[in-house]
């Protein structure tokens, strides 16, 4: 199925079928499915929307875990392989955006091996963009941290909130330390703020 599958890749939309029917092959150990659905993949991954679909799969969906990472890890290396906009290839913006919506939402993830795999893709995503296009990433996950309702998906949101802000303390440039600066200072700016309100209560 496969193999006709990427027979007709050049006719077929990318869509969430086929993506998952793909991700099944590439993880079923049978060495010529794995090479027909790496074939597969290397067309696939240069069609807009198949790397947003990879976030929904990893995500948001009711997959098995063992397809959820797969397409967690295509993802991540989609992400190192095409988000820089001088890349062959690169993603288009419409895609970007659609993955860092879907990568805020990661916190849901309840499994740990897909999870670790999509806060390196967080980690990767913020040493391109932030802050100048994704300005809403740390006030999101602060939202989440602060008025969530869930201990489990409070705690996972903190980690990837660590990931990105360690990540961001590792870069080099003069204009991304001060961004970083600037970043962390509303930060705990914000964080002394939310405890003395506390402590009025």
């Amino acid at each position: 199925r496969i193999q006709i599958l990427f027979e007709l890749m050049g006719e077929i939309d990318c869509n969430i079928q086929s993506v998952t029917e793909v991700l099944h092959a590439a993880s079923s150990g049978e060495i010529r499915r794995v090479k027909e659905a790496e074939a597969a993949i290397a067309t696939l991954e240069l069609r807009p929307m198949y790397h947003p679909i990879l976030a929904e799969i990893s995500i948001t969906s009711d997959a098995s875990v063992t397809l959820k990472r797969m397409a967690a890890i295509c993802l991540k290396n989609g992400v190192t392989k095409f988000w820089r906009s001088t890349a062959p290839n690169s993603l288009v913006s419409t895609d970007k955006d659609l993955i860092k919506q879907a990568v805020l939402r990661s916190y849901v993830e309840d499994n740990k091996e897909v999870f670790s795999q999509l806060l390196e893709v967080a980690a990767k995503i913020s040493r391109h963009d932030f802050p100048r296009n994704w300005t809403n990433c740390i006030p999101t996950l602060l939202e989440v941290i602060s008025t969530g309702t869930d201990h489990n998906q409070q705690l996972r949101a903190l980690m990837l909130l660590y990931k990105i802000i360690k990540t961001l303390s590792t870069k080099r440039l003069s204009g991304d330390k001060q961004s970083f600066r600037e970043v962390t200072s509303e930060f705990c700016a914000g964080q002394t703020k939310n405890v003395v309100s506390k402590s009025k209560r």
